[in-house]
């Protein structure tokens, strides 16, 4: 069974490298479900995390 720490991380590391490419918080989202599953991340989880991407407020991230 996978750590649910680590799978977090793991998203927030795929949804900072969209980010960094210019790609919406909704398809990030979506993306990442079509290959971990549905409801392996919520678009409001994505979009907040955008937001703190954004905001520059990501120093607690690795």
């Amino acid at each position: 069974m996978e750590c649910q720490i680590e799978k977090n991380e793991h998203f927030r590391h795929l949804l900072l490298f969209a980010f960094n490419q210019g790609s919406k918080a909704a398809k990030a989202a979506r993306d990442i479900c079509a290959v971990y599953g549905e409801g392996a991340i919520a678009e409001r989880t994505a979009r907040d995390w955008y937001g703190k991407f954004k905001n520059q407020r990501v120093s607690y991230l690795i």
